[in-house]
């Protein structure tokens, strides 16, 4: 396979001379991967509201590699299943804003069944400007999941309740993995 036949699934992929690209492409193959670049979903964002787009990748069944830039967005909801894969060009690269307030960015569909060894990171989130009271994502529903490198960010006023919530109920969000949150 040619360089440049994996180059158009970006997750993860640098662009020009930034000192991390290696790492951080070796990174994604070693942590899921090579067959990951070559099925992503490639989305596109920075429309008024991107939440169609992203959520027909969501429901594709196939990995989503989200693009640097601005992905506007209403809920989106992960279905039920095994090995989802959701990840940005990095945090403060990929930002995934709620278009309108008290809304939680990421959730499991709210359905009996888990979602299970999911790996969704590397974006930051921000609330719209009204602010918001809920989570930004609620792993409730996710087993053995990892959460990898997300971000809060702020609107300028007001920020997310919280980072993550999940629920008391242990077997909703089993062996989760919250690694290297930023607030």
């Amino acid at each position: 396979m040619g360089r440049h036949e994996y180059l158009r699934f970006r997750i993860y992929w640098c662009r020009g001379s930034q000192p991390m690209c290696f790492y951080m492409r070796l990174l994604t193959i070693l942590l899921f991967g090579f067959s990951q670049l070559l099925t992503a979903q490639d989305v596109q964002c920075g429309g008024v509201d991107d939440t169609t787009a992203l959520q027909a990748a969501i429901n594709s069944g196939h990995p989503v590699a989200l693009p640097t830039g601005t992905c506007v967005v209403n809920a989106l909801t992960v279905p039920n299943g095994n090995g989802f894969t959701f990840l940005g060009q990095g945090v403060g690269i990929t930002i995934l804003r709620a278009k309108s307030a008290n809304i939680t960015l990421i959730s499991k569909t709210a359905s009996a069944g888990v979602q299970q060894d999911a790996k969704i990171g590397y974006f930051s989130v921000q609330p719209s400007s009204a602010g918001s009271t809920a989570p930004a994502i609620d792993i409730s529903g996710f087993r053995q999941s990892d959460f990898i490198h997300i971000a809060a960010l702020s609107n300028g006023s007001y920020g997310f309740t919280s980072l993550f919530h999940g629920s008391s109920y242990n077997n909703l969000c089993y062996n989760d993995h919250i690694l290297y949150p930023t607030l």
